[in-house]
Protein backbone atom coordinates (compact mmCIF):
# COMPACT_ATOMS: atom_id res chain seq x y z
CA UNK A 1 0.00 0.00 0.00
CA UNK A 2 1.41 3.38 -1.02
CA UNK A 3 1.96 6.01 1.67
CA UNK A 4 0.06 9.31 1.20
CA UNK A 5 2.09 12.33 0.13
CA UNK A 6 3.10 14.62 3.01
CA UNK A 7 1.22 17.87 3.49
CA UNK A 8 3.16 20.81 4.95
CA UNK A 9 1.44 23.14 7.41
CA UNK A 10 3.19 26.26 8.69
CA UNK A 11 2.47 27.47 12.25
CA UNK A 12 4.24 30.77 12.70
CA UNK A 13 7.80 30.19 11.61
CA UNK A 14 7.77 26.44 12.37
CA UNK A 15 6.91 23.87 9.73
CA UNK A 16 5.14 20.70 10.79
CA UNK A 17 4.76 17.76 8.44
CA UNK A 18 1.52 15.81 8.41
CA UNK A 19 0.75 12.72 6.37
CA UNK A 20 -2.82 13.28 5.22
CA UNK A 21 -3.80 13.29 8.89
CA UNK A 22 -7.49 12.52 8.62
CA UNK A 23 -7.23 9.54 6.28
CA UNK A 24 -4.03 8.14 7.74
CA UNK A 25 -5.19 8.39 11.33
CA UNK A 26 -8.54 6.80 10.53
CA UNK A 27 -6.89 3.93 8.61
CA UNK A 28 -4.32 3.32 11.33
CA UNK A 29 -6.88 3.47 14.10
CA UNK A 30 -9.25 1.12 12.28
CA UNK A 31 -6.48 -1.38 11.61
CA UNK A 32 -5.09 -1.16 15.14
CA UNK A 33 -8.50 -1.69 16.72
CA UNK A 34 -9.78 -4.41 14.40
CA UNK A 35 -11.12 -7.26 16.53
CA UNK A 36 -10.94 -9.99 13.92
CA UNK A 37 -7.28 -9.57 12.95
CA UNK A 38 -4.09 -8.33 14.52
CA UNK A 39 -3.13 -4.89 13.28
CA UNK A 40 -0.08 -4.75 11.04
CA UNK A 41 3.01 -3.22 12.61
CA UNK A 42 2.91 -0.29 10.18
CA UNK A 43 -0.63 0.58 11.32
CA UNK A 44 0.34 0.54 14.99
CA UNK A 45 3.40 2.68 14.27
CA UNK A 46 1.36 5.10 12.18
CA UNK A 47 -1.23 5.46 14.93
CA UNK A 48 1.52 6.12 17.51
CA UNK A 49 3.20 8.67 15.26
CA UNK A 50 -0.07 10.45 14.56
CA UNK A 51 -0.97 10.58 18.25
CA UNK A 52 2.41 12.16 18.99
CA UNK A 53 1.93 14.65 16.16
CA UNK A 54 -1.55 15.58 17.38
CA UNK A 55 -0.27 16.05 20.95
CA UNK A 56 2.54 18.27 19.67
CA UNK A 57 0.14 20.36 17.57
CA UNK A 58 -2.30 20.70 20.48
CA UNK A 59 0.62 21.86 22.65
CA UNK A 60 1.64 24.44 20.05
CA UNK A 61 -1.93 25.76 19.79
CA UNK A 62 -2.19 26.00 23.59
CA UNK A 63 1.14 27.86 23.70
CA UNK A 64 0.03 30.28 20.97
CA UNK A 65 -3.23 30.97 22.79
CA UNK A 66 -1.39 31.71 26.04
CA UNK A 67 1.00 34.05 24.22
CA UNK A 68 -1.98 35.99 22.83
CA UNK A 69 -3.60 36.66 26.24
CA UNK A 70 -1.82 39.98 26.90
CA UNK A 71 -2.76 41.24 23.43
CA UNK A 72 -6.40 40.21 23.84
CA UNK A 73 -6.51 41.97 27.22
CA UNK A 74 -4.89 45.13 25.83
CA UNK A 75 -7.31 45.23 22.89
CA UNK A 76 -10.32 44.82 25.19
CA UNK A 77 -9.09 47.55 27.55
CA UNK A 78 -8.47 49.87 24.62
CA UNK A 79 -12.03 49.32 23.40
CA UNK A 80 -13.49 49.75 26.90
CA UNK A 81 -11.70 53.10 27.38
CA UNK A 82 -13.86 54.60 24.64
CA UNK A 83 -17.12 53.63 26.38
CA UNK A 84 -18.88 56.58 27.99
CA UNK A 85 -22.49 55.39 28.35
CA UNK A 86 -23.53 53.02 31.11
CA UNK A 87 -25.54 50.79 28.77
CA UNK A 88 -22.70 50.16 26.29
CA UNK A 89 -21.25 46.65 26.25
CA UNK A 90 -17.75 46.05 27.58
CA UNK A 91 -15.38 43.71 25.81
CA UNK A 92 -14.38 40.87 28.10
CA UNK A 93 -10.86 41.23 29.49
CA UNK A 94 -9.14 37.88 30.02
CA UNK A 95 -7.18 37.27 33.22
CA UNK A 96 -3.54 36.11 33.09
CA UNK A 97 -4.71 32.49 32.73
CA UNK A 98 -6.60 33.40 29.54
CA UNK A 99 -10.04 32.94 31.10
CA UNK A 100 -12.60 35.68 31.58
CA UNK A 101 -14.01 35.63 35.12
CA UNK A 102 -17.55 34.20 35.09
CA UNK A 103 -19.02 37.28 36.79
CA UNK A 104 -17.46 39.76 34.33
CA UNK A 105 -19.76 42.80 34.09
CA UNK A 106 -21.41 43.15 30.69
CA UNK A 107 -21.72 46.95 30.70
CA UNK A 108 -20.17 50.02 32.34
CA UNK A 109 -23.39 50.38 34.35
CA UNK A 110 -23.02 46.80 35.58
CA UNK A 111 -19.61 47.74 37.01
CA UNK A 112 -21.24 50.55 38.96
CA UNK A 113 -23.84 48.11 40.31
CA UNK A 114 -21.31 45.55 41.62
CA UNK A 115 -21.31 45.10 45.38
CA UNK A 116 -18.19 44.89 47.53
CA UNK A 117 -17.91 41.11 47.42
CA UNK A 118 -18.36 40.97 43.64
CA UNK A 119 -15.66 43.60 43.21
CA UNK A 120 -13.35 41.68 45.55
CA UNK A 121 -13.93 38.46 43.55
CA UNK A 122 -13.09 40.21 40.28
CA UNK A 123 -9.97 41.81 41.72
CA UNK A 124 -8.84 38.38 42.95
CA UNK A 125 -9.58 36.81 39.54
CA UNK A 126 -7.30 39.40 37.93
CA UNK A 127 -4.59 38.96 40.57
CA UNK A 128 -4.97 42.50 41.91
CA UNK A 129 -4.15 42.95 45.57
CA UNK A 130 -6.93 44.81 47.32
CA UNK A 131 -5.69 48.11 48.78
CA UNK A 132 -8.80 49.15 50.68
CA UNK A 133 -11.99 47.35 51.61
CA UNK A 134 -14.46 50.09 50.76
CA UNK A 135 -16.65 49.31 47.77
CA UNK A 136 -15.80 52.54 45.95
CA UNK A 137 -12.06 51.95 46.46
CA UNK A 138 -12.40 48.43 45.01
CA UNK A 139 -14.35 49.85 42.06
CA UNK A 140 -11.58 52.40 41.45
CA UNK A 141 -9.01 49.59 41.48
CA UNK A 142 -11.04 47.51 39.03
CA UNK A 143 -11.53 50.36 36.53
CA UNK A 144 -8.01 50.27 35.02
CA UNK A 145 -8.04 46.46 34.95
CA UNK A 146 -11.13 46.56 32.74
CA UNK A 147 -9.97 49.63 30.86
CA UNK A 148 -12.81 51.88 31.98
CA UNK A 149 -12.53 55.41 33.24
CA UNK A 150 -13.94 56.31 36.63
CA UNK A 151 -16.68 53.75 37.24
Amino acid sequence: MAQPAPVHVVLGNRATVFTDAAASFQAAQSAAQAEDAAAPAWAKKMEEDLKKTMERVEGEVKKLRSELVPYRAAAARSHNKAIINDDEALLEVPAANGEVPPDFPKTRGAVKALNGQQLKNLLEAYGVKEIMRETQARRMQLGPVLGIKQA
